[in-house]
């Protein structure tokens, strides 16, 4: 098998499984593929640029760069 296969980062494919317990709970395990998820966080930084406000900038038309300065990171996760 390639590296390249074997990278989590490169999946393409989300995939799950669960698992009933006795006491009737169920344990649900999800991947979700690495570029997947920097999409997803790209599109909600983007967002929240839009709507942060710096002196100096409309809101949001500050560069990208500094309105991430800006924004703490719990915002950005």
């Amino acid at each position: 098998m390639s590296k390249k296969s074997q990278d989590p980062k490169i999946q393409t494919q989300k995939r799950y499984s669960f698992e009933r317990k006795a006491d009737n709970a169920i344990v649900l395990s999800v991947i979700v593929p690495w570029l997947e998820l920097e999409a997803i966080k790209e599109k909600k930084i983007e967002e929240l640029v839009k709507a942060v406000e710096i002196p100096g900038f409309r809101k949001g038309n500050a560069p990208k760069k500094v309105a991430q300065e800006k924004l703490s990171k719990e915002q950005i996760r």
